[in-house]
C-alpha cells in the first residue's frame, strides 16, 4: 500500500485550537484551466500551494470549502485529486519525502474561518458604496483564471508553442520573485510586454 501524502479529514477531526483558514478549490488549489468541464477535475495544481500548506501545518486548520463541497462525489473527487498531486509534489521534492502526511480538512458547509482564500471574492471593508461593489463593477469582475483560459485557448488555436513557453517562463519568474520578496509581485503580459505588478 502506498503511504498517504496528505491526510484529508472531515469536520471535527483536526485539533480545534487552531484558527481556521477556508480555502476555495477551483482557481485557488486547482488551476481550473478547463473551467467546470462537467465537474471533472483535470487541471494542474496552482504553483506554491503545497509549499504554503507545509508552512501552515501546526499553525492553521486548513479547510477546503468549495462550490463542489455539498456533493459527496465531488468531495471524493477533490480528495483523490489532491492526494495524487501531493504524491507528485513529494516525488519532485525528495527532501520532503519523509515528512508525515500534511493535514487538510474537507467540509461540506462554510466553516467559521479567520479568513477565506478565494479567487472569486472581494474583501468587504464596511462600505457598500465602494467602487468595487457597484453592480456595474461586479458585472465586470473576472477571476485570474478567466484571462489564463482565454490566452491558452488562443494559443492552442494558433498553435503557438512560443506562447506556452513564454507563459511558463513568466510563471516560473513570478514564483522566484514572490519567493525572494515575500509575495505580492506578479508578472503579466500587457500589449506584448512583460509587466511587473
Amino acid at each position: 500500500m502506498t503511504p498517504r501524502m496528505i491526510h484529508v479529514s472531515a469536520v471535527g477531526e483536526a485539533p480545534p485550537n487552531l484558527p481556521i483558514v477556508s480555502v476555495d478549490f477551483d482557481g485557488v488549489v486547482h488551476r481550473y484551466e478547463r473551467g467546470w468541464d462537467g465537474g471533472q477535475i483535470r487541471g494542474t495544481m496552482v504553483p506554491g500551494f503545497m509549499e504554503w500548506l507545509l508552512r501552515a501545518q501546526g499553525l492553521l486548520r486548513v479547510v477546503i470549502f468549495s462550490s463542489r463541497s455539498s456533493d459527496e462525489q465531488q468531495r471524493l473527487n477533490m480528495v483523490c485529486w489532491l492526494e495524487e498531486r501531493a504524491r507528485e509534489w513529494r516525488a519532485e521534492h525528495p527532501s520532503h519525502s519523509d515528512l508525515p502526511p500534511m493535514r487538510v480538512e474537507m467540509w461540506h458547509s462554510k466553516p467559521p474561518a479567520l479568513v477565506t482564500i478565494d479567487d472569486r471574492a472581494i474583501c468587504f471593508c464596511g462600505n457598500w458604496l465602494a467602487d468595487e461593489l457597484r453592480p456595474e463593477s461586479l458585472l465586470k469582475f473576472r477571476p485570474w483564471t478567466a484571462s489564463m483560459r482565454i490566452s491558452l485557448e488562443a494559443a492552442d488555436i494558433m498553435g503557438a508553442e512560443w506562447f506556452r513557453e513564454a507563459r511558463d517562463l513568466a510563471e516560473r519568474a513570478t514564483a522566484i520573485l514572490q519567493q525572494h520578496t515575500g509575495g505580492g509581485i506578479t508578472l503579466r503580459t500587457l500589449g506584448g510586454r512583460l509587466v511587473v505588478d
